[in-house]
């Protein structure tokens, strides 16, 4: 019994201290809406690009995480894709455009799965930055 409570106990105080590292955290995310059933197109730009170029800014440390996530459309939120991009904090979120500036040049020309431009498939819904990590 006493081995379950300090375990727990530990496992309290850690989730305590990284939900405190989190608090600096800044968050962007885009809702994405595919347009006239261009699914195909629009997943293959976004594992081809947006996801390739976070890989490479997670690894050179120019953000925390990310996740690229389908979502259930509806009229009240009209898209198909989230796309977050976590920083671990506003210094880091500040510096994105020179990080992604320069991520861009590495990465070359974009991807597609065909000669259909991403305006074709996708349409950016909104666009929005946390406050607070909370």
């Amino acid at each position: 019994m006493i081995k379950q409570v300090i375990f727990i106990t530990a496992l309290t105080i850690s989730a305590s201290f990284s939900w405190a590292q989190n608090s600096s955290m800044v968050t962007a995310m885009e809702f994405v809406e595919i347009l006239d059933n261009r699914d195909d197109e629009a997943v293959y730009y976004y594992k081809n690009n947006w996801k390739l170029l976070r890989v490479a800014a997670k690894e050179k440390g120019y953000i925390h995480s990310f996740q690229l996530i389908e979502i259930t459309y509806s009229e009240e939120l009209p898209a198909h894709l989230l796309l977050i991009t976590n920083f671990k904090d506003k210094n880091q979120y500040d510096q994105v455009e020179s990080y992604f500036k320069e991520l861009l040049e590495e990465h070359g020309e974009m991807r597609l799965l065909n000669t259909l431009p991403p305006d074709g498939f996708r349409k950016n819904v909104m666009f929005k930055v946390s406050k607070k990590h909370l």
